[in-house]
């Protein structure tokens, strides 16, 4: 009689475990959906903040003796908004 009960716990335990690993699968497919979106977002709001340009880009400036030059047009627009 206490083998069955085992068998018993050991399939609860197989399917509990793959329940935990659907809701894993879950949050790892929702982590990867919104990923994009996070990047694109922070690209945006470090445009606001006046970061511009990438470091390839500021690394070309420096090499050619040019000054990385940013207008921030957005920033303005943002305290007229109530941003």
């Amino acid at each position: 009689m206490p083998e069955v009960f085992q068998q018993t716990s050991q399939l609860e335990l197989i399917q509990q475990r793959r329940g935990v690993g659907k809701y894993r699968r879950w949050f790892r497919d929702a982590v990867d959906y919104w990923r994009k979106w996070q990047d694109e977002a922070r690209e945006d709001y470090d445009f606001v903040e006046g970061r511009q340009w990438t470091k390839a880009e500021l690394m070309r400036f420096k090499e050619t003796m040019r000054p990385a030059i940013t207008i921030n047009r957005i920033r303005p627009l943002l305290n007229v908004l109530g941003g």
